[in-house]
């Protein structure tokens, strides 16, 4: 046989293997030690970006929590700022409280401030800052973030005139009723502002009169004329807007403020201004288990406020208005024209329709409030609600592109109270929106 060299462990065949393999193991054990001090070198910096991530995100949700507190506070003051600086303050501290966010806890502060901006609105300014200790940003020299929020609010002057029925199915329904009424429209008052707002006051029946002229510091004379109120006489809704619009159109009304009329009835229309015969005159009829013209009154704004009166003419007694007729009869002719009680009736409807849109048509906010007993045995003292409904535009029926407000309805006296504060509630929240 051949001869085989014997296989040796742990020596190379190759003589020169030996010292290659060696460089081999010194290279990988340089890359070694070059990754450990890359890995070494980098750590500080791919430890402090982790760390600026974290300490940033908690950094961020802090800021939101601020943000959203600040901005709940903010609208919830300028809600009640009619209430006085005390109510608002109170009110914005207990929304950031119920957001996470009170002075001295975590490092948080708070502060609210009033002032007026450029379009005469009073505002209130929510401002909420903290201390934020970080965690792992420390290593950079960082121990705190500060952060801060803002969040301002307007609360919109309101020009109001209220406008109520003063009509005699008040003073037939009982003086409880009528004493509910004067009730709720004091403590509708109440609700506003003698500084910020303006309110006005028009009662109607047969004819209307302006009780209070809208302006600043009217709780107290708005007060003593309903008090001075009493009921009795016609409907007469179509004055009732001419008035409230007079008011809003006068020398006092401000650019900057919402206009809003607020207008209670118990009743349906049964008087109306409008030419008859060549003239200017009011129309009413009787309700409707007395059919008949109850006559025309000439000379309306001549009509004396807060009496019954009758169409003088003939030989009807003492004490009646002078220059009117047509008491009660079926029909009334004059000047070649003729009008039944149920078209003065149908008049009187229409002309409160239109009157209405006037209102709204300048941008005014109309709330109406009806009280009636839907029992009644006159259905002339039960109130058409979706006459009311049309009459405040609710939902866009009238007009789409008017203003549209809200009807609301007491079925006894005892509601009233409650109803003019949630006409007062809708408001206040819908232009603090």
């Amino acid at each position: 046989g051949s001869y085989r060299r014997p296989f040796m462990i742990g020596r190379s065949s190759n003589p020169h293997r030996g010292p290659k393999r060696a460089a081999s193991r010194r290279r990988r054990s340089d890359e070694r030690g070059a990754a450990i001090a890359l890995v070494v070198m980098t750590l500080p910096v791919l430890l402090g970006s982790a760390g600026l991530a974290i300490d940033l995100g908690r950094g961020y949700l802090a800021q939101v929590q601020l943000a959203r507190a600040v901005d709940g506070g903010a609208l919830a003051a300028a809600r009640v700022l009619r209430n006085g600086e005390e109510a608002a303050r109170l009110e914005a501290e207990a929304v950031a409280r119920a957001n996470g966010v009170a002075t001295g806890v975590r490092g948080i502060d708070t502060s609210l401030a009033f002032g007026t901006n450029d379009r005469g609105e009073n505002t209130v300014t929510f401002r909420a800052t903290r201390t934020l200790p970080t965690v792992f940003i420390r290593i950079f020299g960082i121990d705190q973030m500060n952060l801060a929020a803002e969040a301002e609010a307007a609360v919109p002057p309101l020009d109001i005139v209220m406008v109520l029925d003063v009509s005699g199915s008040l003073e037939q329904a009982g003086w409880w009723v009528w004493e509910a009424l004067q009730d709720a429209s004091r403590s509708f008052v109440a609700l506003f502002s003698d500084q910020i707002d303006q309110i006005g006051l028009v009662s109607f029946q047969l004819s209307a009169h302006h009780d209070f002229q809208m302006r600043h510091n009217f709780r107290i004379p708005i007060t003593h004329a309903i008090n001075n109120l009493s009921p009795g006489g016609d409907t007469n809704i179509q004055q009732g807007f001419v008035l409230a619009r007079e008011q809003l159109q006068s020398s006092w009304a401000r650019p900057s403020a919402a206009k809003v009329v607020v207008f209670f009835t118990d009743g349906r229309a049964t008087a109306v201004r409008s030419q008859f015969g060549g003239q200017d005159r009011i129309l009413a009829v009787f309700g409707t288990n007395a059919p008949g013209m109850r006559g025309y009154f000439n000379n309306p704004n001549g009509l004396p406020p807060g009496l019954v009166v009758y169409p003088g003419s003939g030989g009807n007694p003492p004490g009646n208005w002078p220059g009117g007729g047509c008491r009660n009869v079926n029909s009334c002719t004059r000047g070649g024209h003729t009008i039944t009680p149920a078209q003065t009736r149908s008049l009187a409807e229409s002309e409160g329709l239109s009157a209405a849109s006037q209102v709204r048509a300048d941008g005014t906010l109309v709330y109406v409030i009806g009280l009636g007993n839907p029992n009644a045995a006159d259905p002339s003292l039960v109130p058409d609600l979706p006459y009311l409904r049309r009459l405040a535009n609710q939902g866009g029926i009238e007009s789409a592109s008017q203003p549209q407000g809200q009807m609301y309805f007491a079925p006894s006296g005892a509601e009233l109270v409650q109803v003019f504060e949630e006409v007062a509630q809708d408001l206040i929240v819908r232009l603090a929106r």
